[in-house]
């Protein structure tokens, strides 16, 4: 495991700053200046050295006036750069001051402007630098003002939560990834207070130090179970260099053989965080490496993935896709990615240090793993290989739990509703003598939080199952289609200088739900609302109410018992969901050859029957099965291998007279095997997805054009 490690000189980065930003520089002349400026540097001057940072913004303000009057600043920045006119230096020496003005007097609309301003003649200004000290200020100061113009923007995004088959979300085909979802484990599962069973698991091992067959008892214990293992190789760098370790064809081969023989799937990664070695590994050794392990797995274990993982932040010089083996050989791409809040355990540590590396206030999930997934997320399942929350400091003695259940509640209901792309996530549940200590054990409140929200949220896939309950949809200008009696939404939001937050949902002036947890979810029962248009009016506010940050409207278009969600503030271009219509119909069905006649109906154009209907049909088959009700999990239950003997056993999800269908997810128990299946309720009886039914109970389907015939096979398994 490595955190963040690479405290970096920052006194050469502001030398580098402190040169490039002279208001007059060596090689500009400043004899055309304009004879109001003297003024103006003389009164910023003197509220500089005072420390006055109303004075020093009133001088910025002038200076940016004088210059720049009401003319683009993107088209005056590209004019002084074409003339090398010493306006450029001067603007951006004054602008960037005058947002850290800003800053400290809190005044953040102006911080947001004077540091929007400053980017756009610094973008222009840092084509005359030297290469060294342009990688050195986008790695740093570009980072760090960019990273503050977003942090202190209050401006809520919305979810809500649709059924899992939904075919637009992100899924590559990659070897092992799930359609939706998200698999889940930790080191040390056994002491993690987590009544929903991990699907997956973390074990390390040290390249060529350790063998890996050595873990046998472990490996062997979690492939039995049926758990996804995430394999860490790691490499003592320091010990064995990759050149070295891409010549170890016998251990790799010997480790292959091992791999294959456990069965499972297993995800490799090898040489993890090579982008903050110290020094950064070399990208064409690692790489040659990283082929060497690929090459042999695929040749001798095909129940292994690759997976090229680097850390989040990069070592200055050093960049993520330098290291990239390519896509053929890299099935999954991994992160690892920690949350501090004194980083690397020191108290004093610089807003500046804590803006570029993510810590205490500006430690947040959605900023911290978006490079990663705007890489790779359209080509490579993505997998937070491991993470944590600092939730104590040995060398201070200090617990900072309270603030770590904040930071894991984002993580775990924000990663999964930004990014669909990732499919895995591992924490690292293991006690270190570090500065920072990230295990769920060393904390029993966050242990238990953290079991509350893997068992609470549906969208980490426990052991055994590979769909989830549902899948997040961000609200958008094309719209989402919900139920009218159940309209769940789920609200982004955070203040950077206030972690408890309250989000109020109201229409017409009623107030719907008042939510002060993240994500802030509420479930709003619409279904007495007349049909048409009506706003959703959201407020963001202090949880005392003395401070409202941010205000925000949500479109519900209601038709009958369903409701459009818009967020036009979000632009997209899908067409508009169209209202389900339900067409019955009656179907022949040829099973093993014999012939029936079912009803069913056509929705979205699948076809839907009654469980009891294809119980019947199967009776005396391979694949016979009979229905009950499950009442400890309130669930239908599947009794696979007995006739269907009871009529009336299926049980309806909801009552309804509604002619129109009315949709849902229904939980079904088969052979103690939880299942998710989508249904419409009509007239007071669940219609199942046919295909669904028989996936679950594999049974072949097929259709026979000619006659007009669906077939079902129970001799041959359900073919996707």
């Amino acid at each position: 495991m490595n955190s963040i490690r690479r405290f970096l000189p920052f006194a050469l980065a502001l030398v580098i700053f402190a040169l490039a930003l002279l208001p007059a520089s060596a090689a500009s002349s400043t004899s055309g200046l304009p004879n109001a400026f003297w003024a103006i540097q003389r009164e910023y001057n003197e509220a500089k050295a005072a420390g006055n940072g109303a004075a020093l913004m009133r001088a910025a303000q002038k200076a940016y006036d004088l210059f720049a009057a009401s003319e683009n600043p993107e088209t005056v920045a590209d004019r002084w750069l074409g003339n090398g006119d010493v306006e450029l230096d001067i603007l951006t020496t004054y602008l960037l001051e005058a947002g850290k003005a800003a800053e400290a007097l809190e005044d953040y609309a102006e911080m947001k402007r004077f540091y929007s301003l400053y980017l756009v003649f610094v973008q222009r200004q840092k084509m005359t630098w030297t290469p060294a000290q342009r990688l050195d200020f986008e790695t740093y100061m570009y980072k760090s003002i960019t990273t503050k113009l977003e942090a202190y923007d209050v401006s809520p995004v919305f979810f809500t939560e649709l059924p899992p088959d939904n075919p637009a979300n992100p899924h590559t085909g990659a070897k092992f990834e799930p359609q939706n979802g998200i698999y889940f484990g930790m080191t040390d599962p056994e002491s993690a207070a987590c009544a929903k069973s991990p699907s997956a698991a973390l074990v390390y091992v040290q390249f060529k130090k350790e063998k890996i067959e050595s873990y046998d008892r472990v490996l062997r214990g979690y492939s039995e179970k049926g758990c996804i293992i995430q394999l860490a190789w790691n490499l003592e760098y320091k010990s064995i260099s990759l050149a070295q370790a891409a010549k170890e064809t016998a251990l790799i081969e010997e480790s292959a053989d091992y791999l294959a023989s456990l069965g499972s799937p297993v995800l490799l990664r090898v040489a993890a965080e090579m982008n903050v070695w110290n020094p950064p590994a070399d990208p064409g050794e690692f790489k040659n490496f990283f082929l060497a392990v690929a090459r042999t797995m695929k040749k001798r274990a095909p129940n292994v993935a690759m997976v090229f993982v680097p850390n989040d932040i990069s070592a200055l010089g050093a960049s993520i896709m330098d290291y990239y083996p390519g896509d053929e050989y890299v099935d999954w791409v991994g992160v690892s990615n920690y949350y501090q809040y004194y980083f690397l355990g020191q108290k004093n540590a610089s807003d500046f240090d804590r803006s570029v590396y993510g810590a205490m206030e500006y430690a947040n999930p959605v900023r911290k793993l978006r490079e990663i997934v705007e890489l790779f997320g359209q080509k490579k399942p993505i997998m937070i290989s491991e993470y944590g929350v600092a939730n104590y400091y040995g060398r201070l003695g200090e617990s900072t739990e309270g603030w770590a259940k904040g930071r894991l509640m984002q993580i775990q209901y924000y990663v999964p509703m930004f990014y669909p792309e990732i499919k895995a996530m591992f924490y690292f549940n293991t006690v270190r003598d570090e500065a920072q200590n990230y295990a769920l054990s060393n904390s029993p409140g966050l242990n238990e939080l953290y079991g509350k929200l893997m068992a609470e949220n549906g969208i980490y896939l426990p052991l055994g199952q590979t769909v989830p309950e549902f899948i997040y949809a961000k609200l958008d200008s094309s719209g989402r289609l919900v139920r009218a009696d159940s309209v769940i939404i789920n609200a982004y939001a955070e203040a950077i200088k206030d972690p408890s937050l309250t989000v109020t949902y109201s229409i017409g002036g009623r107030q719907y739900a008042i939510v002060s947890e993240i994500p802030y979810r509420a479930v709003l029962d619409l279904s007495g609302l007349a049909d048409g248009t009506h706003d959703i009016e959201v407020s963001v506010k202090s949880s005392s109410q003395k401070k409202e940050y941010a205000k925000k409207t949500i479109t519900a278009k209601k038709t009958g018992p369903y409701v459009i969600l818009f967020d036009a503030s979000v632009k997209s271009s899908r067409p508009e969901p169209q209202i389900p219509v339900a067409l019955p119909l009656s179907l022949n069905v040829m099973v093993d050859g014999a012939e029936t006649v079912f009803g069913a109906y056509n929705i979205n154009g699948s076809n839907y029957f009654k469980l009891r209907d294809l119980a019947y049909a199967l009776n005396g088959t391979a694949k016979q099965f009979d229905i009950g009700w499950d009442e400890a999990h309130n669930a239908i239950s599947l009794i696979a291998g007995r006739a269907y003997a009871s009529a009336g056993g299926e049980m309806a999800d909801a009552a309804t007279s509604e002619k129109t269908p009315l949709f849902a997810m229904v939980s079904i128990y088969m052979d103690k095997k939880k299942l998710r299946i989508s249904a419409y309720n009509i007239d007071g009886s669940n219609y199942f997805r046919l295909r669904d039914v028989m996936e679950a109970l594999d049974v072949y389907v097929g259709w026979d054009g000619a006659s007009g015939t669906i077939t079902l096979e129970t001799g041959r398994g359900y073919a996707k």
